[in-house]
């Protein structure tokens, strides 16, 4: 979730600036003084959760051994029943700056595509740059390639180490496919030399002629993604009036483009996916200058799922695939009454039904970074909170697998009901669990990424 988004423009008042309060270090336990005698069973601190609760996260989650072995996949061979059967796997993230979030999930990436299949990862990033990085240059080393497709928030150590092995995978019989689903432009093949070269060379494919001014549009769209960030990150009122005087146009050249396409003999997938991407990107530039930035959010959410569903159907037909996304956006439903937002997820959710699998992450203590880097601490938990309970269960790194239904007894009732966690690990969100997700990774700790 990028919140060079979450600004208004001029027209509309300012963002809220939220204020996250510090991380309360040194929680010691109790311990007993020369004179007391120890016990076997020493009295725990009261955390004010419900014992019910506590137990059901110890007596139903799997351990996972470590954060980063990708040569031996031993205790993650205990979660296959899980991930045999879905198509589609969504590994979410409370947070996009958090090292051992993207280290787990590069490990399960590696562990998805070595025994379950899984032969495409698809990122929250741009759905041009991504998914033609590896055509437009084979020979890319994996530091580049994270530069020519992926958002900074994810130019990590770890996050290279899945780059890696996507490169060294090109050159095996079964290789690590690359693939984006925003439609935001994010990396540096989005220059608008590789749209143009692309496009040209797709309008030269079709025998039917279409008149445009190639270097115009692509030039044009550029300049709308540039100063749709102007206006509603640095509320400039030239970004604003730039939109205002230039959407219409490309917006209907951009529809134009997508028809010729449509109506080929033999429509190319690629081609389809490229322009359709481009017009919604316009769709959510419009959306926030329109009605909004809330409206603007869920105009890119939509845009995402329409992007991944004609990746999924069209272009990877074929292809198991996983997703990197953030929490918010994979949620299968919408996450409380009090958010009335049908995110990613839930389109896709509609769309796949039982061949999307959906996995969120959650930090219980330590640090992450905001996406422009800056330090900020996990903390404390309310009671009975998601990190609360998982806090005061398990030492280990967790996965909970989820029930849809809420099975006898009272030992599962906080799954079906709004229960607090943490996006960022400091804003506390309302979230119907067993609705959103079908499992959950929870992390006992977590820390500022190595960013390259």
């Amino acid at each position: 979730m990028h919140h060079d988004q979450t600004k208004n423009t001029l027209k509309f008042s300012k963002a809220i600036t939220f204020c996250f309060a510090t991380l309360i270090t040194g929680c010691g336990s109790g311990s007993s003084g020369p004179s007391t005698p120890q016990t076997s069973n020493p009295i725990q601190p009261d955390t004010g959760n419900n014992a019910n609760y506590v137990s059901f996260i110890r007596d139903n989650h799997v351990s996972i051994a470590n954060l980063t072995n990708t040569e031996d996949f031993h205790d993650l061979r205990s979660l296959d029943t899980y991930f045999s059967g879905p198509r589609l796997i969504q590994l979410g993230e409370s947070s996009h700056g958090s090292k051992q979030m993207n280290q787990i999930k590069n490990r399960l990436t590696q562990y998805l595509h070595q025994y379950h299949d899984f032969n495409t990862i698809a990122f929250e990033s741009s759905t041009f740059a991504c998914t033609n990085a590896l055509d437009i240059k084979p020979d890319i080393s994996s530091r580049e390639l994270m530069g020519a497709c992926i958002f900074g928030i994810w130019m990590t150590e770890s996050v290279l180490d899945l780059f890696d092995y996507i490169v060294a995978s090109q050159n095996t019989e079964r290789p690590l496919k690359l693939a984006g689903f925003d439609v935001q432009r994010s990396g540096s093949f989005d220059g608008t030399h590789h749209y143009q070269t692309f496009l040209s060379d797709a309008l030269t494919r079709q025998p039917a002629q279409f008149e445009l001014d190639l270097e115009t549009l692509v030039t044009t769209v550029a300049t709308l993604s540039e100063r749709d960030r102007d206006c509603f990150r640095d509320y400039s009122q030239s970004g604003c009036d730039y939109i205002g005087q230039q959407l219409p146009d490309t917006k209907a050249t951009l529809d134009k483009l997508v028809d010729h396409f449509v109506n080929q003999v033999t429509p190319e997938p690629m081609t389809l996916l490229v322009t359709r991407s481009m017009r919604r990107m316009m769709d959510m530039i419009e959306a926030s200058y329109e009605d909004g930035i809330s409206a603007g959010i869920r105009a890119r959410d939509r845009g995402m799922a329409d992007n991944f569903i004609d990746l999924a159907d069209s272009v990877l037909s074929n292809e198991k695939i996983i997703i990197w996304a953030h929490n918010f956006h994979i949620a299968e439903h919408y996450p409380s009454a009090a958010t009335p937002q049908k995110h990613m997820g839930a389109h896709l959710a509609d769309h796949y039904g039982e061949d999307l699998y959906t996995v969120a992450l959650y930090m219980l203590s330590g640090e992450n970074a905001s996406n422009s880097r800056q330090r900020t601490g996990v903390t404390p938990h309310a009671p009975n909170s998601l990190e609360s309970l998982a806090d005061e269960a398990t030492d280990s790194i967790a996965f909970l697998p989820l029930n849809k239904q809420d099975q006898a007894g009272t030992a599962d009732d906080w799954l079906f009901i709004e229960t607090t966690a943490k996006e960022w690990g400091t804003r506390e969100t309302n979230v119907v669990l067993a609705n959103v997700y079908d499992a959950i990774i929870l992390l006992p700790t977590s820390s500022m990424p190595d960013y390259l």
